[in-house]
C-alpha cells in the first residue's frame, strides 16, 4: 500500500502545529483562563449542555464527576466490561467498587438485558459507553434506574458525532464526559472535558475545577512537544521512517504521557485532577471550528466499508460517524497480517480493561464473569476512520481483501 495509518493523531493539521509551536515557549500564556473559558464555551455550545469544565485527561474529567456526585466508599459503580482501565481507576481513587455488566455484541456496550442484575442497593452511578462511537440507549437504561436514586453518567470518550452536536446525547443522564486524547476525535495530545445540565452537579463540579491546579509548566512544555513530534512522525507519508526516532525521544523521557494505568491510588506526582493548559485549548478550537468535515470524512469511511462488506450488523450500517470501525472476525491473526502495511494497531481493545493486561482482580473484575467482552478482546479488529485515511487507497484495499474479510466476519449475535 501507498501509506501507513496510524491510530493517532487523525483530526490534526498543520495550524494546529503551528498553534503548538507558538506557544511552546510562551510560558506566560500556558495558563491563560481566558482561551480555556472560550474553548469550554464552544465545546459546550457545540454539544448543547449547560456547563463544562476541562481537565488534563478524561479520567481526569470522570474522576471529577464522581467527586461532585459524592461518590465514596463502599459505593458500587456499574461499567460496561469492555472499556479502559483509568475508568476503573478513577473508581478505585474515590474508594468505591467498580461492576462490571457484560456487553452486547451488537454495539459493544452495556448489554441491557444483563444491566439489572448488577444494580444492589450500593449502586449509585451507571456510566455508559458508547463503544467505538455506536451508540448505546440511554433512554432503555434510564427507565431501568427510574425511582431508584441511580445517577447516569455518559462515557463520550468515543462519541462526537451527528447525535452529540444535534443535541441527541445528555438527555437521560445526568453528566457526561469526553476524552480529547491523540487518539481521539477530538486532538489536544492530552485532555478531557465534564458536561453536565444539571445545576447542582455543576456548582460542585465548578468548586473542583477551582481548586485544581494546572500540571506544571515543564509538563505542558512536554506536552506540546510530544503533541508536534507526534504529528510530525505518526503522519501516513513519513511513520515508517519516523517511529524509530519517536520511539528514542519517548525512551529518552522527553516526551509525555500519564503513565497511571496501574495505579490504584490517586497519583501523586502532578496534580490531580489538573486543569487543561491554554495552549491546549487553542488547538482544541481550532479542530472544533473543523468539526463538521471530521465528521463527515469518518461517515464517508464508514460508508465505504459497509459498501464491501457483508452481513454487518445493523448498529453499524446506521452510525452516525465512528472514531473507529470495528468487526469481530475469526482468523484474526491472518488479517491482521494482510492489513500490516497499511494500518497501525488494528486490534482495539484487547482485553476487557484496555492497558491491563493482567491482574484484573485488583480492580474488581472475575475473569470469565463477562464472556462476551472476553471474546470480543479475542476477535475484534478495527480501523481508523479519521481524515488522514485516504479513501482511494482504502477502497483499492477493500477491493483487493473485501472478500477475505466477508469470510472471517462473524455474524453471530452473542455468545
Amino acid at each position: 500500500m501507498f501509506n501507513f495509518y496510524s491510530y493517532k493523531c487523525g483530526s490534526t493539521n498543520l495550524v494546529d502545529i503551528k498553534i503548538a509551536f507558538k506557544n511552546i515557549l510562551n510560558f506566560r500564556n500556558y495558563y491563560n483562563e481566558k482561551n480555556i473559558n472560550v474553548y469550554n464555551e464552544k465545546f459546550r455550545k457545540l454539544c448543547g449542555f449547560d456547563y463544562s469544565y476541562s481537565f488534563s485527561s478524561g479520567r481526569m474529567a470522570f474522576y471529577s464527576l464522581l467527586k461532585s456526585l459524592n461518590i465514596s466508599k463502599n459505593d458500587e459503580v456499574i461499567i460496561p466490561a469492555y472499556t479502559c482501565v483509568v475508568v476503573a481507576n478513577a473508581i478505585k481513587y474515590v474508594g468505591a467498587k467498580p461492576v462490571y455488566v457484560d456487553i452486547d455484541l451488537n454495539n459493544f456496550g452495556i448489554d441491557i438485558k444483563k444491566l439489572q442484575k448488577q444494580i444492589t442497593s450500593k449502586t449509585k452511578i451507571i456510566c455508559v459507553q458508547h463503544t467505538y462511537g455506536i451508540y448505546s440507549d440511554v433512554e432503555k437504561i434510564h427507565k431501568i434506574c427510574e425511582g431508584k436514586n441511580i445517577f447516569i453518567i455518559e462515557d463520550l470518550a468515543h462519541l462526537l458525532n451527528d447525535q452529540l452536536i444535534n443535541n441527541k446525547v445528555g438527555i437521560y443522564s445526568d453528566a457526561c464526559y469526553i476524552s480529547t486524547d491523540h487518539t481521539k476525535i477530538i486532538n489536544t495530545y492530552l485532555g478531557g472535558v465534564a458536561f453536565t445540565n444539571n445545576y447542582k452537579i455543576s456548582k460542585k463540579l465548578e468548586e473542583i475545577y477551582k481548586e485544581s491546579s494546572f500540571l506544571s509548566k515543564n509538563n505542558i512544555f512536554k506536552i506540546l512537544f510530544s503533541f508536534i513530534i507526534e504529528n510530525l512522525c505518526f503522519n501516513p507519508k513519513s511513520y515508517k521512517f519516523c517511529f524509530i526516532f519517536f520511539r528514542l525521544l519517548r525512551k529518552l523521557k522527553l516526551t509525555f504521557n500519564f503513565k497511571d494505568d496501574l495505579k490504584l491510588d490517586i497519583p501523586t506526582d502532578y496534580p490531580y485532577p489538573a486543569k487543561l493548559s491554554s495552549p491546549q485549548a487553542l488547538i482544541g478550537l481550532n479542530q472544533l471550528n473543523k468539526i463538521n468535515n471530521n465528521i463527515e470524512h469518518r461517515k464517508k469511511i464508514s460508508i465505504l466499508i459497509n459498501k464491501y462488506l457483508n452481513n454487518l450488523p445493523n448498529e453499524l450500517l446506521n452510525n452516525t460517524g465512528l472514531l473507529r470501525y470495528p468487526l469481530l472476525v475469526k482468523n484474526r491473526n491472518y488479517l491482521i497480517h494482510i492489513s500490516k502495511n497499511i494500518f497501525e494497531n488494528s486490534i482495539w481493545f484487547s482485553t476487557v480493561l484496555h492497558n491491563r493486561k493482567s491482574n484484573f482482580y485488583k480492580v474488581d473484575y472475575n475473569n470469565g464473569s463477562c464472556p462476551n467482552a472476553e471474546f470480543v478482546c479475542d476477535h475484534i479488529i478495527n480501523f481508523p476512520t479519521h481524515e488522514k485515511v485516504d479513501i482511494k487507497i482504502l477502497e483499492k484495499f477493500l477491493k483487493k481483501y473485501g472478500e477475505i474479510f466477508n469470510k472471517n466476519i462473524i455474524t453471530k449475535k452473542n455468545v
